[in-house]
């Protein structure tokens, strides 16, 4: 998942205040991974506010599962922007008020996330999540999702490749169901 990180004005502590080119500001412009974990975190905290009853898993999925993928990111060593791909930006940028409106949300326990941990001969593909990785699959691969409504609905599926050149097809490609 990506989030606001770049260019970010934030409070800055003196911790240093001996230091060479020691900071004279309560406040800066920072990037990076520590600028966009609070919005992360801030996201997580509002959703929960917003959907009290939905665990952290179902919070997670909804993120991703509703995320903006029109997502443009800065060139390696220039400043032009690009589409961001899968490997940018995850499922996209949050989209708060999208996921707290989340149609179809996906949970996971706790023990199956224990049982999955490769270091006790786990299988991290069996989980319930989002996302949809193999880097072993040679030929076919198959996952089974399982979702369920917060409302009343019915959804058309469709499998976007995106920078991928491979067949994919979600079945199946229509369904309904009651909300729970």
């Amino acid at each position: 998942i990506s989030a606001p990180g770049v260019d970010i004005y934030a409070a800055m502590a003196a911790e240093l205040p001996f230091a060479p080119g020691a900071y004279s500001s309560d406040y800066t412009f920072m990037s990076g991974t520590s600028m966009a974990g609070p919005h992360v975190a801030g996201a997580l905290a509002l959703l929960k506010q917003a959907q009290p009853s939905w665990t952290a898993a179902e919070i997670q999925s909804a993120i991703q599962m509703t995320a903006n993928q029109d997502v443009y990111v800065k060139e390696r060593f220039g400043s032009e922007l690009k589409k961001a791909g899968v490997y940018d930006t995850g499922s996209g940028r949050i989209d708060v008020a999208a996921a707290a409106k989340a149609g179809l949300i996906m949970d996971e326990s706790v023990d199956a996330f224990i049982a999955a941990n490769p270091n006790n001969g786990g299988d991290t593909r069996a989980l319930n999540l989002p996302e949809l990785v193999n880097f072993d699959c040679k030929d076919a691969c198959t996952w089974v999702r399982t979702v369920k409504a917060t409302v009343d609905g019915t959804w058309n599926t469709e499998a976007l490749t995106k920078e991928l050149s491979v067949d994919l097809r979600v079945i199946p490609q229509q369904f309904s169901l009651k909300a729970g």
